[in-house]
């Protein structure tokens, strides 16, 4: 028997100040694995897009909705330590965090954690990603101050913001 699958949504916690996490489950399937039955590495980077992108219309769907064209926000850099193997049924909750805005950037970090029968989590993988908040002009792009959408939502986080760009 599986585990259950929960609801995506901010991780509770009860001390205030702590940064804050949002989660997702998935359960893995044989089309994201090798044929030697363990998950390839590249579906770990495309967890952290499915989990910024799901943060972001729960979230912030206002400023999701403006990046249909009004503005971009592209990865900057991007990186993943595999610490072990993922297979099949595999139930794996990955989890977002933003520790800061600096600028125009913002810092994710993400954390997987394998979810046993019983509830028990091993962490599996963590990573890193940055973004950018840009309005495009031509062919170039300009940094754009965060919206108040964002801002918000990030304190809710408990995201650094001593540094980001603000109108």
């Amino acid at each position: 028997m599986s585990p259950a699958r929960r609801a995506a949504g901010l991780i509770p916690d009860d001390n205030p100040t702590a940064r804050r996490w949002f989660a997702i489950d998935h359960y893995v399937t044989f089309g994201e694995t090798s044929a030697a039955g363990f998950v390839y590495y590249l579906r770990l980077l495309e967890w952290q897009g499915h989990c910024r992108e799901r943060f972001g219309y729960a979230y912030c769907p206002d400023y999701m909705n403006r990046l249909r064209g009004e503005l971009v926000m592209p990865t900057c850099t991007a990186s993943c330590e595999y610490l072990t193997e993922i297979y099949p049924n595999d139930l794996i909750s990955i989890r977002l965090s933003i520790p800061w805005l600096r600028l125009h950037l913002m810092k994710g970090e993400f954390v997987y954690y394998r979810i046993s029968r019983t509830g028990a989590e091993e962490l599996v993988a963590r990573g890193e990603q940055q973004w950018a908040n840009m309005r495009p002009d031509g062919e170039t792009m300009t940094p754009e101050p965060w919206p108040e959408e964002v801002l918000k939502t990030c304190r809710l986080m408990n995201t650094d913001l001593s540094r980001a760009l603000i109108t």
